[in-house]
């Protein structure tokens, strides 16, 4: 069983059971970029939104499906985005973000599809109120592992420790 955590101060597991950021940002609260990546297929979804006011970001919210490393990862960036231009929004990308919250190599995939997903929301219209057509989350049923990729909140042990 693998824990998550970082003796750096980041509580992972927070975030998994948190999901700070989590949720939707209506339209009608301005300037709403949203975009998103993956599905079924590659066990990952995710769709971002960011609430900007010209090249700053005054909110982010995101919807995910996943294993807890995509939930927690998708939290981490949509807490630290309010507030930075949105050509620094990637950040130190997929491998500094698995560094800063120790998501093992194997789980690469799944924050290339963070990435993709917060890339196609810099590129989506910049109108206010623009919205775009989305994958159905709930086409989701188990991985090819047997496992669901839900909310994550099956992925937890009777101790509360994040596996997967």
């Amino acid at each position: 069983m693998e824990r998550v955590g970082r003796p750096d101060g980041i509580d992972v597991e927070r975030l998994f059971r948190e999901l700070p950021g989590g949720g939707r940002i209506p339209d009608s609260a301005g300037t709403v970029l949203r975009g998103e990546a993956g599905g079924p297929a590659e066990e990952a979804w995710i769709r971002f939104h960011l609430l900007v006011e010209g090249d700053i970001v005054k909110d982010a919210r995101f919807e995910a499906r996943g294993c807890p490393h995509t939930l927690a990862t998708a939290a981490w960036l949509a807490s630290g985005l309010p507030g930075r231009r949105c050509g620094e929004a990637l950040g130190s990308g997929p491998q500094g973000w698995a560094r800063a919250l120790g998501v093992p190599v194997s789980k690469l995939g799944r924050l290339l599809i963070i990435e993709d997903a917060l890339r196609a929301c810099l590129r989506s219209p910049v109108t206010a109120g623009a919205s775009r057509d989305a994958a159905d989350p709930s086409e989701f049923g188990p991985g090819p592992d047997g496992a669901e990729y839900s909310d994550g909140a099956d992925q937890q042990d009777s101790h509360g420790n994040l596996s997967h």
